[in-house]
């Protein structure tokens, strides 16, 4: 079938901000379909809230809006724009649910605009889980019992006819419709946790259903990912075996592809199931996801659910098998059958018919942060909770798992691992993130493989495998390095126990157990993903290395430059530095050089296999990353542009004589380093607040009286704020150095500028000086960490002077730190009615930072590229973005409703999961946009909180008449609502019941209650300069333009 010419112009809709349950995964998918759309001609409209993403630079779409993720905004741009039709299926459940908007409003009526992929009747048909249950029954497919429940006394008629089924104390589960990652689904073992499950997952389901069904908790489950194209013709790209059994979220699974534990026989059975339910479903053409569930004990095998779209496990299931499923989805749905698109990978000798072969296993692993949210219990269950994920690839799956631990860079669970026995138990008999090492740590313990399964239902199979690598990992504690034969380290390696162990093992240094390894000429070989186990000659150079047997995959000629990934997302680092990274490689390619990148996030574009020369799959560790240098043999290796993690190995890199390109691993550790960096600010003259530097619980008091409270700690190497905490005495700060112990030796504790407005500045540096630099200011203020702070560019308040200074101090910073590439700078200004005006540095990152794509977008200024020519030599002229008259605002979102038990409080330890960007022809315009892209609605808005610690209530009351004006029910904490009766503003006080809101520390420790109903749709300000972002924000009109982000460098308003 020939591509359709009547489709000249399509709409993609994207995923928004990152959330958990939908991350960086879309990304990957919407920019292989933008650039699969392009190819055939098409004009491709994009609309996208989220900065951090390559699909929305402006090269990759032919038009594209940064704008909210709204149906209101979402009409606005298709009717200006007028495409033939629109494509939800890259943009997970948010543009799903747009869809449904914009087809319950008429909009795709009206604009007479074709759906490809789904249509809102087959996405009906796969996220209702009632009509879900309905087309599995009616195809004789087995699902779970259950009943739909729409209002709360629903459920108790549901749990009384379940009970009336035999199913009287058992645990049932609540499964919300149209909802994102498991969200307000639940566990409940009684009647009473039953009701109060429904009342949260009816308010969270779009459609107000909710589907209450039977346990299925201990059974193994499954995922195949089908492709299927107009035709009616199916394929399955991979089969995705969780190891952990049901009962915890897919997201928060460890998985294993192909799966291990799956007869022939149950496979095919699964394999027709999953063709039927998509043909069956109304689905067009596209990638869908489809769930069963097994008994171990009877092997009855039941259909879970179906996304009709790309998936998390698409994405998982592309980088597992080399197989590009968002792309052939994207041409699929321009008329295209499987048969007439070639397979890339092998240079077309093959086509898209063919189902991928895999001689290897994959192993993907969640990695959480449950460590940003204290007070909330990492447990597992339905609902996901895990912020990113890590993908590793072996010969077999014991080298491949413990690849996949060394991935995750989690020191919890190496902890976890170290517990007593008898807390090993425990913390085992509960899903827990760090159960996996828990398992292994036991084993090695002695603990039986059946008393394991007994308390976790992992399948004995895989249990076996973990109780293979505790046993040589105990016999090999005996020996050491120069007590090893050399099958002694082929077995030791091909079970996948790492140079790292070996080392805590014998208590000796890493480097040592390395040269004793390569001494008796044992080092991995690389093998290629090809997608049919060898039978074909491949373009791409996608490797992965192995111990078992030799490999192809040789290096490459040419000059080739090494770049290290970020590695899993979590809390801090994220999206922002895979952006980076995927423009250095394309600059480093640009340039002449081979580009080799080492990453093991399988949601990443940078991890597509086209998106450099060479791709390694590999653990962000030492010992991998020197391997994959020893095979390349570069010229060098860029850190800056992977976060904290690359930034954190340049010491043994530069000690292994690793060159690397751009800042020296000295000045790295001279800004990461507290007490060095307090050097080098003191040697340039440059002011930063009054501090010292604290090594113990011992130098609390001395502390105290040389800085003074309140005071804010901030140790050095860490990242996303980990470990800063305001304090406010001297017992206070004596408790905090207990508490953390060694983490914070070395710390500095400083004045805290109460009342400072704080600023980013991002600079590109090269050996001659600073060629650019951009301003952010922070609408939040000193105290709450960057990452969650709302954000302008331009500066909405700040004068021409303040910035001449601070650039000014940002150029002498540069030189004196030897900058070459990118550099982040953090200012405190604090204005004249403080302590005099003055500009502070707070600190210095010598590497790319989380808000170069925000700057990179409001500027139409590539920061990553710029960096990129300095790194590698390049002189680079002055660049500054002309001023448009427009203004940017970034604003961050939340996971707070993923952990009810967390106070939803702001400080200096960052614990956003994501960001929006909006631009305006205004700063309250561009405000008021970006919070409808982060989810609250300020137009109609029926509550907020109050509070004006710390400051003057001038402001405050100002924008609480507006408010006012606007039917918004106040409330307030004690002293606002006193400053607010006496003028005659109406408000509520703070009750003693309800929803509690710790309110940011920079104007105090307020705190104020409202009622619960409330509490999920409260607007929180609890700054002046938030409150007066808020008056601007309410005063815009309701019929604000969306900018198309090609026409912001003439300011054009189209």
């Amino acid at each position: 079938m020939p591509r359709r010419s009547d489709v000249r112009s399509v709409a993609i809709l994207g995923a928004g901000p990152i959330t958990i349950g939908q991350a960086c995964e879309f990304d990957y998918s919407g920019t292989q379909a933008c650039r699969a759309l392009s190819e055939e001609g098409v004009r491709v409209v994009l609309i996208n809230s989220n900065p951090a993403t390559i699909m929305t630079d402006p090269g990759t779409a032919s038009a594209t809006y940064v704008e909210p993720m709204d149906a209101r905004t979402m009409a606005r741009i298709l009717r200006r724009e007028r495409p033939d039709a629109i494509l939800a299926t890259m943009g997970g459940q948010t543009a799903l649910n747009c869809l449904q908007e914009l087809g319950r409003h008429g909009v795709l009526e009206e604009l007479d605009m074709e759906c490809l992929g789904v249509s809102p009747a087959s996405v009906e048909n796969s996220e209702d889980r009632l009509r879900f249950k309905g087309i599995a029954t009616s195809l004789g497919l087995g699902v779970a019992s259950s009943h739909a429940v729409r209002t709360v006394e629903d459920a108790a008629r549901a749990a009384r006819a379940m009970a009336r089924a035999g199913m009287a104390g058992r645990t049932m589960i609540v499964r919300p419709s149209f909802t994102l990652g498991g969200a307000g689904s639940g566990v409940a073992h009684c009647e009473r946790e039953l009701l109060v499950m429904c009342a949260r997952g009816l308010a969270m389901s779009p459609i107000g259903e909710v589907l209450v069904e039977e346990s299925l908790m201990g059974w193994k489950e499954y995922e195949l990912e089908v492709v299927k194209d107009h035709a009616g013709n199916c394929l399955a790209v991979c089969c995705i075996e969780n190891v952990d059994p049901m009962g915890i979220h897919t997201g928060d699974s460890v998985t294993v592809a192909p799966a291990q534990t799956l007869c022939d026989p149950e496979y095919q059975r699964m394999r027709s199931a999953a063709f039927d339910i998509v043909r069956a479903s109304g689905f067009t053409s596209g990638c869908v996801n489809v769930q069963f569930a097994i008994c171990p004990q009877t092997g009855r095998m039941v259909a879970v659910e179906m996304n009709p779209r790309v998936s998390r496990s698409s994405a998982l299931a592309s980088k597992a098998t080399g197989y590009p499923i968002a792309r052939v989805a994207a041409k699929l749905s321009l008329g295209y059958l499987l048969e007439e698109l070639g397979s890339g990978m092998t240079r077309r000798r093959t086509t898209s018919t063919m189902e991928p072969a895999m001689d290897y296993v994959v192993v993907k692993m969640p990695r959480f942060s449950f460590e940003k949210f204290p007070g909330e219990e990492p447990m597992l269950s339905t609902h996901m909770q895990s912020v990113g994920e890590v993908m590793a690839i072996g010969s077999t799956f014991t080298e491949s798992f413990m690849k996949a631990l060394r991935c995750l860079e989690d020191t919890g669970a190496s902890m976890a691992a170290c517990s007593a026995r008898e807390r090993l138990a425990l913390l085992i008999s509960f899903p827990s993130p760090h159960r996996m090492a828990c398992m292994l740590a036991a084993l090695g313990m002695g603990m039986p493989s059946a008393a394991l399964r007994r308390m976790t239902c992992v399948d004995l199979w895989y249990i076996a495998r973990l109780k293979r690598i505790a046993r040589i990992l105990g016999a090999l504690s005996y020996k050491g390095p120069s007590t090893m034969s050399r099958l002694e380290w082929l077995a030791a390696k091909r079970c996948g126990i790492s140079d790292a162990a070996l080392s805590a093992a014998w208590g000796i240094d890493e480097m040592r157990v390395a040269y004793a390894r390569r001494s008796l000429r044992v080092s991995p070989a690389r093998r290629r993903i090809d997608t049919c186990a060898g039978e074909h000659d491949v373009a791409a150079s996608y490797v992965y290395s192995t111990y078992c047997g030799a490999g192809g995959g040789g290096a490459s000629r040419g000059d080739r430059v090494v770049l290290l990934g970020s590695g899993p997302n979590r809390i801090g680092q994220g999206i922002e530095f895979d952006y980076c990274c995927v423009h250095a490689a394309a600059t480093a390619a640009m340039e002449g050089h081979r580009t080799v990148m080492v990453n093991c996030n399988p949601e990443t574009v940078s991890t597509d296999f086209d998106a450099s020369h060479a791709l390694h799959f590999e653990p962000l560790t030492m010992e991998d990353i020197e391997e994959v240098v020893l095979h390349t043999r570069p010229l060098g290796a860029v850190l800056q542009f992977g976060g904290q993690t690359p930034l954190s190995l340049a010491e043994d890199m530069a000690s292994r004589c690793v060159r690397l390109l751009g800042t020296p691993a000295e000045t790295i550790a001279s800004a990461e380093d507290r007490s060095k960096f307090k050097a080098v600010l003191d040697a340039a003259g440059v002011a930063q607040p009054r501090g010292s530097i604290m090594w113990g619980p011992d130098d609390a008091a001395t502390v105290s009286s040389s800085v003074g409270f309140p005071a804010i700690v901030r140790p050095s190497y860490v990242l996303s704020g980990r470990c800063m905490q305001v304090v406010r005495g001297a017992g206070e700060l004596c408790a905090y150095a207990m508490h953390h112990g060694k983490r914070v030796r070395g710390a500095i504790v400083e004045q805290y500028l109460g009342g400072a407005i704080e600023c980013d500045m991002d600079c590109v540096c090269d050996v001659d000086g600073m060629p650019a630099c951009h301003v952010v200011e922070h609408v939040e203020p000193v105290g709450v960490h960057s990452g969650d702070s709302a954000c302008s560019t331009p500066p909405y308040t700040l004068g021409s002077g303040v910035l001449y200074q601070m650039r000014s101090i940002a150029v002498a910073l540069s030189r004196r730190l030897a900058v070459v590439g990118l550099m982040n700078i953090q200012f405190a200004i604090l204005s004249p009615g403080d302590y005099g005006e003055a500009v502070y540095v707070i600190e210095v990152n010598p590497r790319a930072s989380r808000t170069v794509p925000f700057v990179s977008k409001a500027s139409i200024i590539n920061l990553p590229r710029m960096a990129t020519y300095a790194m590698l030599g390049r002189r680079c002229h002055s660049v500054r973005g002309e001023p448009t008259g427009l203004y940017s605002v970034k604003e961050a979102v939340f996971a707070f409703s993923k952990f009810p038990y967390a106070t939803p409080s702001l400080g200096p330890e960052m614990r956003s999961t994501g960001e929006v960007m909006c631009t305006g022809r205004s700063f309250g315009e561009a405000w008021a946009k970006s919070q409808a892209a982060a989810g609250y609605d300020i137009a109609g808005a029926s509550t907020a909180a109050l509070s004006a610690c710390g400051g003057s209530t001038s402001a405050m009351l100002q924008a609480a008449r507006l408010m006012r004006q606007a039917r918004a029910e106040l409330y307030c904490t004690e002293r606002t609502y006193r400053a607010a009766y006496s003028k005659g503003v109406m408000v509520h006080r703070g009750g003693a019941s309800g929803h509690r809101l710790v309110l940011a520390p920079g104007d105090g420790r307020g705190e104020l209650s409202m009622p619960p109903a409330h509490a999920p749709h409260v607007l929180v300000c609890s700054t002046i300069r938030g409150c007066l972002a808020l008056t601007e924000g309410l005063a815009q009109p309701a019929n604000m333009h969306p900018l198309r982000l090609q026409d912001l460098r003439n300011a054009r308003i189209v």
